[in-house]
């Protein structure tokens, strides 16, 4: 199945729901900027100076969940993850450059340093198989799992990806992007034992300049789907952004362009689900779309209203059920109805993919297991454990077809078609 997410500039009629406060301000009595939201399925995160918020019930109250341990001064939250029982949150400004984590909804918080140096810190978390993996500000990727006792340095192929411009997971692999310079990815299936190094051409029409990148951004993305951005600039006849919209169809091997705009505002952050797509400017104007970029809705809307500077961007967006909340850009934290309803993940829910594939099988669920594959004529035709969080299930041996995949985890049941080609 192809997934396609691309920008188009013909904006349709903005939407009639306005921006709201949420009671986030008040009730917190909050003075400074949040800079990171995060929702596990569960509960809603919220990051501010040297402190962090939670709200239980979809960001209708909050609570102060700061004094179980973190100690930091006049520093900012810079991103929040959950791994199964933990929840990690990075700090980082003004030299404290801290991570903490929690087992306990931040009921207590304990400093998790070791093997990770003070001089960088972490601007973005991601999570692979059974590991938490932090980008640094300007050298390095560090990463742990939960029941380590210290963070490792990534050993990545060469240079180019000391400082990788994205950190994500295709599934089976992680990847590096490397940013300006000779644009490609890297993969790795063992934590950095083995390399796959891939150069990425982006099109004879785009520009040669401004940085080339393939960002997955935040939300709730399909294992399949890969976005990506460069961002070029012209000069005539005035400065603008060229920004081209880029999808890959067979695993990040070939790019193809699908779409190009000009823009005179950065994009300072995305959403993406399946084809919802918000999109944050760097003074304060969003777009949404609901049918995978084909066409926009802008929703900016009276959210200038709460803006004291319109210069101060988005710096976060989440979407819960029915509802974006955007922070970042005043001192509290608003709200906006959604068109179409986001379908919020079950932190338990069990995921098989590709549902096409001709070698391997990935299986990401919440507990131990096991899985059954069957044929259409009901036998069973291979049966192994689930014992990791993420697991890769080995299938060449089988015969081509369909096939339907049974996985028992803890007390949860879930039946997935795969083909297997």
């Amino acid at each position: 199945m192809k997934y396609l997410f691309f920008l188009f500039v013909c904006l349709s009629a903005p939407l009639p729901a306005q921006w709201q406060e949420t009671s986030f301000r008040t009730s917190m009595n909050s003075t400074a900027y949040v800079t990171k939201l995060y929702y596990d399925g569960t509960t809603l995160w919220a990051g501010s100076r040297s402190q962090v918020f939670i709200s239980g019930d979809k960001g209708a109250n909050w609570s102060n969940v700061t004094s179980g341990g973190i100690t930091v001064n006049q520093t900012d939250v810079k991103d929040i993850i959950r791994l199964n029982d933990y929840v990690y949150v990075a700090f980082g400004g003004n030299g404290n450059k801290s991570i903490y984590r929690s087992n306990d909804k931040g009921g207590n918080w304990e400093l998790d340093m070791e093997g990770y140096t003070q001089f960088q810190h972490v601007t973005h978390f991601y999570t692979f198989k059974d590991f938490v993996v932090g980008k640094l500000e300007t050298n390095g990727v560090i990463y742990k799992k939960n029941s380590d006792t210290r963070w490792s340095t990534l050993a990545v192929p060469d240079s180019r990806f000391v400082t990788p411009a994205t950190i994500f997971s295709r599934g089976d692999s992680l990847v590096l992007t490397s940013g300006q310079s000779g644009p490609a990815i890297a993969l790795t299936a063992d934590m950095g034992a083995t390399w796959t190094i891939r150069s990425v051409k982006w099109g004879h029409d785009i520009p040669a300049n401004g940085d080339w990148l393939i960002p997955v951004w935040h939300g709730r993305y399909n294992q399949g789907q890969v976005y990506g951005v460069n961002r070029g600039f012209v000069t005539s006849p005035r400065l603008e952004y060229v920004y081209n919209f880029v999808a890959s169809d067979d695993g990040m091997r070939t790019f193809t362009k699908k779409n190009t705009f000009f823009q005179t505002e950065d994009i300072n952050t995305m959403w993406i689900n399946d084809n919802q797509i918000f999109v944050a400017y760097s003074r304060s104007n969003l777009w949404h779309s609901t049918d995978g970029g084909l066409t926009f809705n802008d929703i900016t809307a009276n959210i200038k209203s709460f803006v004291q500077y319109l210069h101060l961007p988005v710096l976060s967006m989440e979407v819960v059920d029915d509802k974006l909340f955007v922070a970042g850009n005043q001192n509290g934290i608003l709200t906006h109805a959604v068109g179409t309803s986001v379908t919020t993940p079950d932190v338990n829910e069990i995921m098989v993919f590709p549902s096409v594939t001709s070698d391997f099988l990935h299986v990401r669920a919440f507990d131990t297991g096991s899985l059954q594959i069957v044929a259409l004529n009901g036998n069973i035709v291979h049966t192994v454990p689930v014992t990791t969080p993420e697991q890769k299930i080995d299938i060449s041996h089988l015969q081509k077809g369909m096939y339907i995949v049974q996985v028992h985890s803890g007390t949860t049941r879930a039946m997935r078609k795969i083909v297997k080609r």
